[in-house]
């Protein structure tokens, strides 16, 4: 297969006239259009989509696109509703449907902001031997990617589709139809965030491909969206790292028997590795005492998603726990913070986020909910006892840069308590 580099982008809005349709008018034609829906919000819950306050696709799961209905012609006022008690209208737009034409409504960006584009489905007929691709990329990461469609080998291949940043859109190329990969690289590189199994593209098929967001650092999934419907492709990589709660130990650890981090002292974290996605059995070892585990935990590795393994407890009572992390950019100028509690002698406490209460009572070998906070601050993490009575560790977080997201640990014991900082992103 020819593979070419197409660099054209529809920009970070996906504006464009053939994105967000603001032609206005009516079309001047009788024939209906016809409207799927595609949820991208991966942080959501299920969304409707309604077109002039009629009900068009209900309770979308992020992840899933609908069947085609038909809409009036004409430009529309399009809302997106929570399914959530109230059911309130989270975000609208106008979009101009037009008479006899296929459309796609996605919905994407984060639950805080989501925002609905209209994509065109329609497109010329391929000819012989030959299907239409388009790419979207629907990360609201600041990450700018290359695809490439073709073999699983990239080392000497030019991607199909370059640069691609947040809201980019690269219509529709003409490509050899058959059995294809799919692999996404940071721009430039050959450095792999995606890799699909073997998909079978039919001849004079038309379909779009997507990088689909997912709560990593790194990592992506991938969504195809074809005229038979359409799935969220997932990743056969997590990413994994290892939390050392156990004082005086020295810790390895293990996922499926395979070695993913090593020599992880006391109160330290290990950078993230990849590693396999899907049930994986995880265990932790003494480094100096390989083969025997200490801990160990069944646990399911959730495809392009950040996770850590906390080992925590006392030296004769180690566990292990495992934390998804959500390593989501965070919002301009902002950072995001959790806490977590792994005290080794299970005494609760109260978290507190520049001395206002975050977590009350929180248990230990838990984690409280993610905050947002102004980047560029000195916060202070205070840790009391649950009657307040007591301070039990304190800790700055320093003046955190724009868009990082970080965990502050509280271990070892009450009577010797450590409160680490741990920079996620």
């Amino acid at each position: 297969m020819t593979k070419r580099s197409l660099t054209r982008s529809l920009g970070a809005l996906l504006a464009a006239a053939t994105l967000l349709a603001g032609c206005g008018g009516s079309g001047g034609g009788a024939d209906p259009a016809r409207v799927r829906t595609f949820n991208a919000v991966a942080d959501s819950e299920p969304l409707d989509l309604l077109v002039s306050d009629n009900l068009i696709a209900a309770a979308v799961a992020p992840g899933t696109l609908t069947g085609y209905s038909d809409v009036d012609q004409g430009t529309r006022v399009v809302k997106v509703r929570s399914t959530s008690p109230g059911a309130s209208v989270i975000s609208q737009a106008s979009v101009n449907f037009l008479a006899g034409v296929r459309q796609t409504i996605v919905l994407r960006g984060l639950r805080s902001s989501v925002a609905p584009v209209s994509l065109s489905d329609t497109a010329a007929v391929s000819a012989a031997g030959k299907f239409k691709l388009r790419a979207l990329n629907l990360s609201f990461d600041t990450t700018v990617y290359d695809i490439y469609v073709g073999s699983d080998d990239i080392a000497a291949a030019t991607p199909v589709f370059a640069g691609m940043s947040y809201g980019g859109l690269i219509d529709y190329l003409e490509l050899d139809a058959g059995s294809r990969v799919v692999i996404f690289t940071l721009a430039g590189t050959k450095d792999v965030v995606y890799r699909s199994a073997s998909v079978e593209f039919a001849e004079r098929e038309q379909a779009t491909v997507a990088i689909y967001p997912a709560r990593s650092g790194r990592l992506v999934n991938a969504a195809l969206l074809r005229d038979s419907g359409g799935s969220v492709l997932a990743n056969s990589r997590a990413r994994l790292r290892l939390v050392n709660g156990i004082p005086g130990a020295t810790l390895d650890l293990k996922a499926g028997g395979a070695a993913v981090q090593s020599a992880v002292v006391y109160s330290q974290a290990s950078d993230y590795a990849e590693t396999a996605s899907g049930a994986r059995a995880l265990q932790v070892e003494a480094t100096n005492v390989p083969g025997t585990a200490l801990a160990s935990l069944s646990a399911t590795l959730q495809p392009a998603r950040d996770h850590t393994a906390l080992a925590w407890g006392v030296p004769g009572q180690p566990r292990l726990l495992l934390l998804a992390d959500d390593n989501t950019i965070p919002v301009s100028a902002s950072v995001r913070l959790r806490v977590v509690n792994a005290l080794g002698d299970n005494v609760a406490v109260n978290a507190l986020v520049n001395f206002v209460s975050r977590a009350p009572a929180l248990a230990a070998g838990s984690a409280a909910p993610y905050v947002t906070l102004a980047a560029s601050v000195d916060n202070t993490l205070t840790f009391t006892t649950t009657d307040g009575t007591a301070v039990v560790a304190s800790l700055g977080t320093g003046a955190l840069a724009a868009g990082t997201v970080a965990t502050v640990y509280l271990l070892g014991t009450s009577a010797a308590p450590v409160a680490r900082l741990v920079t996620d992103r």
